[in-house]
């Protein structure tokens, strides 16, 4: 009996020292769930592939029924400078969701010493130009100002779609340029003529729209300055 009552206090006294709350385990729990592979594969595929592929791979997600919850609880499984934070917030600002919150996290990967492990610059660059193309035009001022150190794959991008939207956009594109130094514009001057994206015939256009902008306009002198410069040579 006293051997019993000894193992019977004993089993009391272990069980009292289990004090770890459920909730706190579901927690652990959670967080070290495995990450979802395919999910991973769409938002890399849709975030590296502007074309057909990359198309495939957003629609595919769009049929997630929770995807959005799905995208943010992968985004908090990874670290903060994880090339999928940019990825995974340009998925989410094309769902709708927080837009002006993720387009923040994809300009600031725009940066000449990189925020996110393996995810360069110019990839940074060309998610911008998909969004100036679907119609956001804030981040054209984003992408000119980083012709201030940019070189290489960046340099091509941003004389590529500097070279675009004066073709397509001439206001425009004026008014964002007349909002930075002048240092800034010779380079990006500099940018489009080194592109040679633009023909004479596209040339010679974009030069008879800037001859006609009035000389009291606030644009007036940037515009005869882009018409002398090696864009439109």
């Amino acid at each position: 009996m006293k051997l019993c009552s000894i193992l019977i206090i004993f089993v009391c006294v272990f069980a009292s020292c289990d004090t770890t709350p459920k909730t706190q385990t579901s927690q652990n729990n959670s967080s070290t769930a495995p990450m979802d592979k395919r999910l991973i594969e769409l938002v890399n595929l849709f975030s590296e592939d502007a074309g057909e592929r990359g198309r495939n791979a957003f629609q595919e997600m769009r049929s997630r029924k929770n995807i959005v919850d799905e995208l943010v609880a992968l985004r908090a499984q990874v670290e903060p400078t994880d090339r999928l934070q940019p990825e995974v917030a340009f998925a989410l600002l094309k769902l709708g969701h927080q837009y002006d919150a993720n387009a923040a996290i994809v300009k600031s990967a725009l940066s000449k010493d990189p925020k996110f492990k393996d995810f360069a610059a110019d990839q940074a660059a060309l998610l911008l130009v998909r969004l100036i193309h679907d119609g956001d035009a804030n981040p054209l001022g984003d992408l000119l100002r980083s012709a201030d150190w940019a070189d290489g794959a960046l340099a091509q991008i941003i004389g590529d779609e500097a070279s675009d939207q004066l073709m397509k956009e001439t206001t425009r594109f004026l008014e964002v340029l007349s909002k930075e130094p002048q240092s800034l514009r010779t380079k990006i001057y500099g940018m489009i003529h080194g592109s040679d994206s633009l023909d004479q015939d596209e040339k010679t256009v974009i030069k008879t729209r800037l001859q006609k902008i009035d000389d009291k306009s606030p644009l007036f002198a940037v515009a005869q300055e882009l018409r002398a410069s090696p864009a439109l040579l």
